[in-house]
Formats: C-alpha cells, sequence, structure tokens
C-alpha cells in the first residue's frame, strides 16, 4: 500500500512525496470502536410453518481501552445449524472482543420441540400461537408470536428478532417479518447488521411469497412457504443475521443463522495487527475479522511517544526524511507534529527524481500563533536552492502577515496564506506586490497566488493549505476550496514566467525556510508533493478523504 489513506482515497497520479507523522513508529494506541455481532439463529421448522431465527447479539463501544503490546482475544460465533424435516432451530454462537461478549441469536420454533421461539441475542420466532424467544439486554430484541387456527388457511411462524426491532407477529395473511438490524459505516460503507429472520407460512389456500416473512435489513434470512418453497433462506454469512423458518416433515428445512463479525476502528494509519482485512478509508483504520484471532496494538515507542522519524509513505525513496531539535508527536491532537515555533522542523533532502514543469504542494496545518510584523512569514514547506543567484527554482507554502498598507494593497495587510515558485532564491520576496519588488515578480514561475479570508483559517483550527503550479499559472486552495489565483495579483499584473523546477534543489524543509528561520508555530499533519498540478477535483478528493481525521 503507497498511501496510509488507502490508494483508493486520496489522488496518487504524481505522488513523489507522502509524509504523515502517524506513522507506526509514532503513536501510542489508547482506545479503539469496536462493534461486536454475535452468530444469528437458524429458522425452526414445522408443518404450520416455523419460526424465523433471531438476530445475533450486537453491542457497539465507541472507545473501548486497548494497551500497546497486549493482545485482545477475538472470537467469531457461527450462525445455528439448519434444522431438517419438523424441529425448533438452534441459537447462533457467541462473539467476543475481550470482556465484551455478543449472545447468539435465539433460534426459532418449530414441531417436536419447542414451538415458542428460544431467547437469544435477539429472540427467535414462535411457531403455532406460541410467543418468540427473549432478546438479550442492550443487544437486540424479542421474536414475533406464531399463527395459529384451527382448519385456517394461513397458519405461520413469527420473525425473529432483530437489533433494532422485535420480530413481526404472524397473521392470518402473512408470516412474521424479521426486525431490521443496525446500520454502521465503520467500514467506509453504510450496512445493516443483526436482522431477524423471517418466519414460513403453511400457506394452504396460496399466495406464493407473499405469504412468507421477509428476513429483516441486516442479512436476516426470508422464510419458506407451502407451495413455493419449504425452505427457509439462510442468514447472510457476517452480519449475524438469523435464518428463515421453514415448512413442512418432509423435504422442508430452515434457514441456518449467518455467522458474526467483529470491526475494529481507529483514526489513522495502521498502529494494531490482527483481523482478516486492513483498510485506510476516510482517515480511519479498520481491522475486519470474520474469523476467530487477536487485535494487538503495536509496542509503545522506546522514546515514549517523541518522533522517532518520517517516513516517506509514496516509497519513491527519493528523501531522507530527518527531524531537528526534536519536535513531539501530538497524539492528541490528531496524531500531528508539534513545532514549537523557534528552532524545530523536519528536512527532506536529496533529489525529487526528474525536473518538474508542474507541482503540487499541501499540507494539514494548525497554528496556535500568526507571525506578526511586517512582510513576517512562517514557512509550511518548502526549499532552497542554496544560492540566490542560482538559476535554479523553489517553492514555498507559507503563512505570512503584512502591516505595510503603504507599500501594498490594504486588502492585503493581515494574514495571508501563500505560494509560489520561484527562480531565484529569497524567502522574504514570496509576498504580495509593492512597488518596490515589481521586478522581484518577473522571477516568479506562474506569479504568486495569495488567499485573504479569516473565515477559512484561525489559531488553533486544522487547514487544508493546497498550492499549485501547471507551468504558467499558480494557484492555491484552503479546505478543498480554490482561494487564489496568480491570474487575480493585487496590483492586475499577470507576471506568469514558465519555466520547471530544477531536480537538484536542495534544503527542502517542514516547518521553516531551508532550516535558517520563518519557523512555524503549531501542529502539522500529513504533507504531500505530486509532481503534478492536481486538478480542482483531486484538491477536493484528497481534503474529503482526510477530513473528518481533522473534525472538519
Amino acid at each position: 500500500m503507497a498511501v496510509s489513506v488507502g490508494s483508493s482515497s486520496i489522488a496518487t497520479n504524481g505522488l513523489v512525496l507522502y509524509l504523515d507523522p502517524s506513522v507506526s513508529t509514532n503513536y501510542v494506541l489508547t482506545e479503539v470502536e469496536v462493534l461486536v455481532v454475535a452468530g444469528g439463529g437458524s429458522g425452526g421448522t414445522g408443518s404450520n410453518g416455523g419460526g424465523g431465527g433471531g438476530a445475533g447479539g450486537l453491542i457497539y463501544r465507541t472507545s473501548y481501552p486497548v494497551t500497546t503490546g497486549v493482545g485482545i482475544t477475538v472470537v467469531i460465533g457461527n450462525g445455528g445449524s439448519s434444522t431438517v424435516g419438523r424441529g425448533v432451530g438452534s441459537n447462533g454462537q457467541n462473539s467476543v472482543f475481550g470482556n465484551i461478549t455478543a449472545t447468539g441469536g435465539g433460534a426459532g420454533g418449530g414441531s417436536g420441540g419447542s414451538s415458542a421461539g428460544l431467547a437469544g441475542g435477539s429472540g427467535g420466532g414462535g411457531m403455532y400461537s406460541n410467543n418468540g424467544g427473549s432478546g438479550a439486554n442492550g443487544q437486540g430484541n424479542t421474536g414475533g408470536t406464531g399463527n395459529y387456527v384451527l382448519n385456517g388457511p394461513h397458519d405461520a411462524g413469527g420473525g425473529g428478532g432483530g437489533a433494532s426491532q422485535r420480530g413481526e407477529d404472524a397473521n392470518e395473511d402473512y408470516a412474521g417479518r424479521g426486525g431490521n438490524g443496525l446500520c454502521f459505516s465503520l467500514t467506509g460503507t453504510p450496512r445493516y447488521y443483526a436482522g431477524g429472520g423471517g418466519g414460513a407460512s403453511n400457506n394452504i389456500s396460496g399466495g406464493g411469497l407473499r405469504r412468507a416473512g421477509a428476513g429483516g435489513l441486516g442479512g436476516g434470512g426470508r422464510g419458506g412457504v407451502n407451495g413455493v418453497t419449504l425452505i427457509g433462506q439462510s442468514g447472510e454469512a457476517n452480519t449475524g443475521g438469523g435464518g428463515g423458518g421453514g415448512v413442512g416433515a418432509s423435504g422442508g428445512a430452515s434457514g441456518a443463522g449467518g455467522s458474526g463479525v467483529v470491526i475494529v476502528r481507529y483514526p489513522g494509519p495502521q498502529k494494531a495487527t490482527g483481523g482478516n482485512t486492513i483498510t485506510q478509508i476516510n482517515g480511519y483504520t479498520v481491522h475486519v475479522f470474520t474469523g476467530s484471532g487477536a487485535f494487538t496494538p503495536t509496542a509503545a515507542p522506546a522514546n515514549g511517544g517523541g518522533i522517532n522519524g518520517l517516513q516517506d509513505l509514496a516509497n519513491n525513496n527519493n528523501f531522507t526524511i530527518s527531524s531537528v531539535n526534536s519536535p513531539t508527536f501530538a497524539q492528541t491532537t490528531n496524531n500531528s507534529v508539534l513545532l514549537n515555533g523557534t528552532n524545530q522542523y523536519f528536512t527532506f533532502g536529496n533529489a525529487l527524481g526528474n525536473d518538474f514543469n508542474e507541482i503540487t504542494v499541501s499540507a494539514w496545518v494548525r497554528p496556535t500563533t500568526f507571525p506578526g510584523g511586517n512582510y513576517t512569514s512562517e514557512s509550511l514547506v518548502s526549499c532552497d536552492d542554496g544560492s540566490s543567484g542560482a538559476p535554479n527554482s523553489c517553492f514555498a507554502l507559507t503563512i505570512q502577515h503584512h502591516n505595510s498598507p503603504a507599500e501594498i494593497p490594504a486588502s492585503f495587510t493581515g494574514n495571508l496564506i501563500a505560494f509560489g515558485v520561484r527562480t531565484k532564491l529569497d524567502p522574504y520576496n514570496f509576498r504580495p506586490i509593492s512597488i518596490a519588488q515589481n521586478s522581484i515578480w518577473d522571477q516568479y514561475l506562474g506569479g504568486m497566488a495569495f488567499s485573504k479570508d479569516p473565515a477559512e483559517y484561525a489559531l488553533n483550527t486544522w487547514m487544508h493549505l493546497v498550492g499549485t503550479y501547471n507551468g504558467s499559472v499558480t494557484l492555491i486552495y484552503i479546505n478543498g476550496v480554490l482561494k487564489g489565483s496568480s491570474n487575480s495579483q493585487p496590483d492586475g499584473v499577470n507576471r506568469s514566467v514558465s519555466g520547471s523546477l530544477n531536480n537538484t534543489l536542495l534544503g527542502r524543509t517542514i516547518g521553516s525556510y531551508a532550516g535558517g528561520g520563518l519557523y512555524f508555530t503549531g501542529n502539522i499533519g500529513p504533507v504531500a508533493i505530486h509532481s503534478k498540478a492536481l486538478t480542482a477535483s483531486e484538491v477536493q478528493q484528497n481534503f474529503n478523504a482526510q477530513r473528518g481525521r481533522f473534525g472538519i
């Protein structure tokens, strides 16, 4: 996997550098979000229509404490097995995550045993006129009651209970529908879990599948119906859905319960092992257990949570990453780097690889102070060609402050976000047009882009800042929205200079300008460089992929 948030989550076309402070050497994982679903119960089978199986118990915790290096036992419960011929169904098995135990779903009632539904995570539906089984407190609901009238036309079983609804009672016309489960989007896609199985219908006078009980949302199976199918539908695997009830003594069978599942989620890149699948989506890592195993947070770093170093998650091996003056890892502030604004920064030296005709530089930042004074800057991501007279180009993404309206337009005083690409080095001239500096602006590739929108950025607030250069025009985006263009300079003059960035650039830094000042004060999250100008839709895609991590 090339990028920690997942290759399908952010635009990777042209990606040459992707740094995230929350790599596996820096974090201490203390809590996770977890969903535990037990196996569903199977339906019952009988001449008068068996009851639907109850869904497996469902338990959801927003915060479950974990300890680095200590494994947590995970058990995935199987669904109850199908009942062939007349008989009560089978309860599902429990699912376990540490000290959380979700109870297996209750079986549906059938002939030759208990005609009432059995208790479980959610209770199974009853047969004849018997009640459904009860659900476990906080995990599920009661199964529905069956229907039986002597010589009646539509004897039927009740629906199994689901995580959000009790099973539906059968009546003169229909078997009971399974109760619905609950919907979660932990894996990035909304999905229901723990739906009850539908009851079966004897349906002597006809009516086809309209007389069978449908399964509840969340993997519940449909019940059988005499004259159409005597076999109930099984619950869906890894949902905890209850199986549908079956009909008859010969050829009839109930649906088996669906197996359970355990889903564990936490912010940032992977920080633990375990699970049948591990994916990154929307700024989270998700471990899905469809089989038993263990969830183990990776051991804590030896330095107690400080920065152990960054790695290039684009895996292009073009950079050597190092920190200067011990920046700290801020786990409580969205797994970011905290820089003191005095002497702390990162370097990412060595060659970018090829000359770039285009470039995109982006960073998630949370300033805790803004620069003061006139023509002052705090550099976020920049490079230095090593000599102000050299022909090589350099770039800078900065937060600036200006308070001299006599030299620049009054609308550009105060705090600004700026991005530019230059053919000569002068970090202090990455600033709006002034009469005295017009000649310097002729050295900018594509001109400069600025944004002055106080509503978009404030102290102690996360921002996603992106600067692009497409070979002629420079743009700047804040939180996925275009905010500045070099085609709209303060003095109305377009001074675009075409050219490419030279691949011998030195002194690339995060949090300062070439390590020689302009230190940033605050938190920095993921930083990326692309060898192309991302489109507006790609910038928006990258913002949306990670905004959840930063509370936007």
